[in-house]
């Protein structure tokens, strides 16, 4: 289903963003506790600086897109560094400067990590905070202020829940616009016709609801042209679905290549397509409608060894004043099967409550 690929494809590239971005904060992070710790004289500042090291090995990895395995790998490889590190510093130091806080975020990188199956990911989820828990109790007995200084062990607290909070919100923010993106691609998939790239019936028809909406505020004449491509089954029969695929795709850049900006032209199924016109009068539309034509019938599709000729007739009308479109596309379609039986390759105007027949 291309939704479901589209869905996992964006996961996965996602997750990986917000690795590397988590990994830059944490060689950030890491740096600055290291010269901190090296500044108040600490042998401490070993562990920081070598996990902000691996993390930048871990960027490297990502720069040069590593296969998943071994993205994984490294991925692993800086939790547990980051893990130990902050676990040696909770020990030496206490609870007091939160250096296990970052840890916490691991929980919620956890949640979002796109392969593993939800129970899996509770289950690692419970255990990570378990060890996080029994840390902050085998560090409780140690006091930070006889080590470090009171101002000190709050300036540590103070940045280490800064940065849970920043990456947090990181994490968060980035599945959230994954969520947008996944919503407005599948309405875009929704709302096209994938064999030509126009707007399908649906999204023609939440097009004219809004224009429908403005009209009586701007006095907006609006027309619609149905054309329909002479002889398409013959060919399709013929020729093959491939062939009449061929068809499509240029009968849809000819009628496009026709139309005027704020014109919309969608497939409206099989090898029917609707264009609707606004601001635009019988008279216009029926002008236009004939440029259509003309540029349909200079087209030709190579079939084979064999370029052949396509063309379409076209039924015209205007909407008249609070007449769904459905209405209107019902006298354009009378009109497009005059066309029709008067020979093809025409255009056929009806207003509404008259018919006039204008062939080309």
């Amino acid at each position: 289903m291309p939704g479901a690929v589209l869905s996992d494809g964006a996961l996965r590239d996602t997750y990986r963003r917000t690795c590397r971005v988590s990994t830059w904060l944490v060689a950030a992070v890491t740096a600055v506790d290291a010269v901190a710790l090296a500044a108040l004289g600490l042998p401490l500042w070993r562990y920081p600086a070598a996990l902000s090291l691996l993390a930048v090995v871990m960027q490297w990895g990502m720069v040069v897109r590593l296969s998943a395995e071994a993205f994984v790998g490294l991925l692993v490889l800086v939790l547990l560094a980051l893990s130990a590190t902050a676990g040696v510093l909770t020990l030496e130091l206490g609870v007091e400067p939160g250096f296990h806080m970052p840890l916490y975020a691991v929980v919620l990188l956890i949640a979002v990590a796109s392969r593993l199956g939800p129970l899996f990911k509770l289950v690692m989820a419970l255990g990570f905070g378990a060890a996080l828990q029994l840390l902050e109790l085998q560090a409780k007995g140690v006091d930070s202020h006889a080590v470090l200084g009171e101002s000190v062990s709050h300036a540590f607290r103070s940045f280490n829940l800064a940065v849970l909070c920043l990456t947090s919100f990181g994490i968060a923010l980035s599945y959230q616009l994954l969520a947008q993106r996944q919503q407005q691609a599948l309405l875009a998939l929704a709302e096209t016709d994938t064999l030509t790239g126009l707007p399908n019936r649906r999204a023609l028809n939440h097009a004219v609801s809004l224009l429908l909406a403005q009209r009586e505020r701007h006095a907006m004449v609006i027309a619609v042209v149905l054309a329909d491509l002479d002889h398409f089954k013959s060919i399709d029969d013929r020729a093959g679905h491939e062939a009449g695929d061929a068809v499509l795709r240029e009968a849809s850049r000819r009628l496009q290549g026709a139309l005027r900006r704020g014109d919309l032209l969608a497939r409206w199924g099989g090898e029917e397509f609707v264009a609707v016109l606004p601001f635009t009068g019988l008279a216009g539309a029926e002008s236009l409608a004939q440029r259509m034509r003309e540029a349909m019938e200079a087209s030709q599709v190579q079939i084979g060894h064999l370029p052949v000729a396509v063309t379409a007739t076209f039924g015209v009308t205007e909407m008249g004043l609070g007449e769904p479109l459905e209405e209107a596309l019902n006298r354009a379609d009378q009109a497009l099967y005059q066309g029709k039986r008067e020979g093809r390759n025409r255009v056929v105007a009806q207003a509404s409550g008259l018919s006039t027949g204008q062939s080309s």
